[in-house]
């Protein structure tokens, strides 16, 4: 049955519990199961390789993007392996066209974005970008983390992975850090899964629960984030002070109208420019009384940095 993807949340964790039938997904913080007899398991053995709670995640957040499979955990290696010799980087602006024609190399092999981008989040076209990375035959990666599954769903546009932090939108109460990798194919899960079961970088038990607790609150939670990013950019947008209001719910804002095709909303995130010579930008961060200042977004709290 194909549900809505706010309906998935909430039976999320549900039906997983065989033995006393508990509506609420149980915690199995165990890291080995016992096997049934030789050879023979209930689906667990260890919990590197698996475990019933982060299944339920994944299961779950895979149906949200409309993936064959969810990664949990995340590395951010792509300058420290640089540096080593093992991977060649490049950062490009990936609507302009041309110029990531004329980035690729024969020895290219993927295509990673972030849209909408941190911190001034420009909007990238996923349909155009999905046909110049088939074009080059080369995997596409979008990282989703500013938006959620419920905002913006890149495998619908032709994306290959889709990377979050489930820290942020996806928890939304600051007390886990994690990630999270969601696959078009079953081969490209298949892959990260032995990855994932070969490093150990897996999520744990209690921070799968957390996270699939979170979410359940996902929809109401985006909508409230979003009502007040709106009010927030907007009443930035006519303070004489600011300079510029970076956030694609505004009709001036380049990537608007991409936006608006793409996703289902705008977010909570808001990025804007003062001006230097009338506002010193450490006192805007020290005055601030509902804003913490912290490095992070998603959360029930309101940050600013």
């Amino acid at each position: 049955m194909d549900l809505d993807p706010e309906t998935t949340l909430t039976l999320a964790g549900q039906n997983v519990d065989d033995t006393f039938n508990s509506v609420v997904a149980p915690l199995y913080q165990s890291a080995i199961f016992q096997f049934e007899d030789v050879g023979e398991t209930k689906g667990f053995d260890y919990t590197r390789s698996g475990n019933p709670t982060r299944a339920s995640l994944e299961e779950t957040l895979a149906d949200l993007d409309g993936g064959a499979g969810c990664y949990g955990g995340t590395e951010r290696l792509f300058s420290h392996l640089a540096d080593q010799g093992k991977l060649s980087v490049s950062y490009e602006d990936l609507s302009d066209r041309d110029a990531l024609a004329d980035a690729v190399r024969p020895e290219t092999e993927a295509l990673w974005v972030e849209t909408p981008s941190n911190p001034l989040l420009r909007i990238v076209d996923l349909e155009a970008l999905s046909a110049f990375a088939d074009a080059h035959d080369l995997l596409l990666i979008v990282d989703n983390t500013f938006l959620s599954p419920l905002l913006q769903r890149p495998l619908d546009y032709g994306a290959d992975l889709v990377a979050y932090s489930t820290t942020k939108y996806l928890n939304g109460h600051s007390d886990v850090v994690g990630g999270a990798i969601i696959a078009r194919t079953e081969a490209l899960a298949e892959e990260l899964d032995f990855t994932a079961n070969a490093h150990g970088t897996v999520a744990a038990p209690f921070d799968s629960w957390l996270v699939q607790r979170g979410a359940k609150t996902l929809p109401v939670r985006l909508r409230q984030h979003e009502t007040n990013a709106r009010a927030i950019a907007h009443f930035l947008d006519d303070h004489p002070h600011v300079e510029r209001v970076c956030y694609p719910g505004l009709r001036d804002h380049p990537g608007h109208e991409i936006a608006r095709k793409q996703q289902n909303g705008y977010g909570g995130m808001v990025s804007f420019f003062v001006d230097d010579d009338q506002v010193d930008v450490k006192e805007v961060l020290r005055s601030t009384q509902v804003f913490a200042l912290a490095e992070s977004l998603g959360g029930v709290e309101s940050l600013i940095e």
